[in-house]
């Protein structure tokens, strides 16, 4: 569960949504009559925090993954707002000198 799935990334995606759905479907349909569904459904909603809700539900490894990524990037679009604030600020102090 904590390692991604192979390639193709969109064909991965679609099983993986597929597979939440169905669980969930099961869950609805039989859960009451088989223990073992019941407490599968609930190990993956409450302790690998997939959301059934989320038809993209994503593992909390692959949260976390996303969220350093975004951290990078803001990061990284940080630098590049400061590099041309500086820039500008070369550009303007010519003009008045």
């Amino acid at each position: 569960y904590d390692q991604p799935l192979p390639p193709p990334k969109e064909v991965a995606q679609k099983l993986k949504r597929l597979a939440i759905k169905s669980v969930q479907e099961w869950q609805e349909k039989y859960g009451d009559a088989y223990k073992k569904l019941s407490l599968g459904y609930h190990f993956l909603k409450h302790i690998k925090q997939v959301d059934f809700q989320d038809i993209r539900a994503r593992t909390q490894a692959e949260r976390k993954r996303e969220e350093e990524r975004q951290r990078r990037l803001e990061n990284i679009n940080k630098v590049k707002v400061k590099r041309v604030e500086e820039e500008m600020a070369g550009i303007f102090s010519l003009f008045l000198t």
